[in-house]
């Protein structure tokens, strides 16, 4: 399984210089999985370059499967800049949510409505299929995707994706009050992954002033990464007022408390090679088209 960050920001995007390290892009994930599925873990801004990856790769034609954790701007807002879209010999399934008041098809059109974008999404060409999902498991093709809900307003489901014998969990856009009792749902989500990705927007002072957002602290994250005992955690969803100088701090502080930590930034690779059934193993950080990086350091001087 290879797993590629594309975009690491939450809220909304951050075209500046000073958080260029670790990139400006809205969430969005590549995930390769060892039978060449191509899973995509939600669709924030850097899902527009990651389009014109995919399309460089694969022409004017392939298949790709987009989970959403939920529906906020944040989270969607690369969909009508994706460029496979446009093209009709791509096939894609997304993935969301079941709410009762308003179907997935329903928010994918919403979106692209002629007040907020002058292409509707009726013009895109590629195929386009909609899966509302539960609390749940189901397979793709030898992939086993597992999803649970987490507290979040309007709601946010978590991913876990276990592909011959490793594991990558996913949990954006939760939140884990610091005096309160760990989510059960979150710990079991994260419960011995080889790589645990969560949401670590605030600062515990920042949390504070943030009650009912929906976003954790990198110390929260890294309590549920010793508590589940992961392989590496990887904080994501950076707040947009975070500069490279503060998430280099939040990482320090974080590595205090579980050392095995890494911060996404934009282009970040993880390598998770297949092990035998049942072995547990370890995240390894590889190259990707020839640039390699070490586990546990982060990007100097990238743009």
């Amino acid at each position: 399984m290879n797993i590629t960050w594309w975009g690491t920001r939450g809220g909304i995007p951050t075209p500046e210089p000073d958080v260029m390290r670790y990139g400006g892009d809205t969430t969005c994930v590549e995930v390769r999985t060892s039978d060449d599925q191509i899973l995509i873990l939600d669709a924030g801004t850097g899902l527009r370059q990651l389009g014109q990856k995919l399309l460089r790769e694969g022409g004017a034609g392939g298949e790709a499967h987009i989970l959403l954790t939920h529906f906020h701007w944040d989270h969607i807002q690369g969909i009508p800049f994706f460029a496979p879209l446009y093209h009709p010999g791509w096939r894609f399934t997304v993935y969301g949510a079941f709410r009762g008041d308003q179907r997935l098809q329903a928010i994918l059109q919403g979106q692209m409505g002629s007040v907020y974008f002058p292409v509707s999404f009726e013009q895109v060409q590629a195929r386009v299929q909609t899966r509302e999902l539960v609390e749940e498991t189901f397979r793709l093709g030898e992939t086993r995707v597992s999803t649970v809900a987490l507290r979040h307003p309007q709601g946010s489901l978590g991913y876990r994706i276990a592909d011959r014998g490793r594991v990558f969990a996913f949990a954006t856009d939760v939140e884990q009050p610091p005096e309160e009792p760990d989510d059960p749902k979150l710990v079991r989500l994260a419960r011995g992954a080889d790589v645990f990705a969560m949401d670590a927007q605030y600062s515990p002072e920042g949390y504070r002033h943030h009650l009912g957002w929906g976003h954790s602290t990198w110390e929260v994250a890294a309590r549920i990464a010793r508590r589940a005992r992961v392989g590496r955690l990887v904080l994501i969803h950076h707040d947009p007022y975070h500069d490279d100088a503060r998430l280099d701090a939040i990482l320090g502080e974080a590595r205090g408390v579980f050392p095995r930590t890494d911060s996404a930034y934009r282009g970040m690779v993880l390598d998770l090679a297949p092990t035998r059934a049942g072995r547990k193993g370890r995240a390894a950080l590889a190259a990707s088209r020839g640039r390699s990086v070490a586990v546990g350091r982060q990007p100097r001087g990238r743009a």
